[in-house]
């Protein structure tokens, strides 16, 4: 049986926050709690997009469940910065790219993802937006104090990688990683 799915308004023309109630079954001794996501339609057919939402069948592009239910701070981190793409926006950031149109240019992600990345790490307090030109707004990410602490993440996560997992010998060579520790007074 479909859990009982709830609509917000809309976040935008085509997102919609979904929330329902977890499956007790996913952990032992674990009670129902709400669980929120985002769903991103794709369809410009909204007569379609209601009536999936109505038939509680909607299937999500991505569930984000809380990872963090036992208050542990490795899932809690997760959390945060447990996307695919978070932390290598993280390094490119870190390693000196502000502004989005930098970012596009470095990285082989979509424009909806990054925008949504940067918004997400923001929001978290990773990062956060200072405007460089008006008319219109244009802005710059800059970390804070516990996006710059993300760099020793990134070196051990790359330590790790480098010796648990094969380069594929045809790609081109890794990327540098931001210095470590970083330096005094870097933002």
């Amino acid at each position: 049986m479909p859990p009982s799915i709830t609509v917000s308004a809309p976040l935008s023309s085509r997102t919609y926050q979904l929330t329902w109630e977890s499956p007790k079954r996913w952990m032992p001794g674990a009670t129902s709690r709400p669980v929120t996501s985002v769903l991103e339609v794709t369809s410009k057919d909204d007569t379609r997009v209601a009536s999936l939402m109505e038939a509680a069948t909607v299937r999500l592009m991505a569930v984000r469940r809380n990872l963090a239910y036992d208050n542990c701070p490795a899932a809690r981190a997760l959390d945060v910065i447990g996307d695919r793409w978070a932390l290598i926006v993280m390094r490119e950031i870190l390693k000196g790219a502000r502004r989005f149109d930098e970012l596009r240019e470095r990285l082989p992600v979509s424009e909806n993802t990054l925008a949504r990345r940067l918004r997400e790490l923001t929001e978290a307090g990773i990062l956060r937006k200072e405007i460089y030109a008006e008319r219109p707004d244009r802005f710059e990410y800059v970390p804070t104090a516990a996006g710059t602490a993300l760099t020793g993440v990134l070196h051990a996560l790359a330590t790790w990688g480098t010796t648990w997992t094969a380069p594929d010998p045809a790609g081109p060579p890794p990327p540098e990683l931001p210095p470590f520790p970083p330096a005094p007074g870097s933002p």
